[in-house]
């Protein structure tokens, strides 16, 4: 159980802030960057890379669950999504 529950839901918050905006930068620049006859490979390929890396994190994720606290987790979380957010910002 995450204590105090506020704290975590607030984490769990900020890291659902910057996926959004991730995703929809993800996608213009896909769109932006493909050439027309390759998109739909682009799209699939970029959507196949996605679900390998966030099953790589769950998995990460579950083998450091035993040694941190949620609060740890959900904040380590955050702090990938808004690197990863910068990252795209400036591209």
């Amino acid at each position: 159980m995450c204590e105090p529950f506020a704290g975590c839901a607030l984490l769990f918050a900020v890291a659902g802030a910057f996926d959004g905006p991730l995703l929809a930068a993800t996608l213009r620049i896909r769109a932006d960057h493909a050439p027309p006859q390759v998109r739909p490979q682009v799209f699939t390929l970029g959507a196949g890379l996605k679900v390998t890396a966030a099953a790589a994190g769950a998995g990460a994720t579950g083998l450091l669950a035993p040694a941190v606290t949620p609060a740890a987790l959900l904040l380590g979380i955050a702090a990938l999504q808004a690197g990863a957010a910068e990252v795209v910002r400036r591209t």
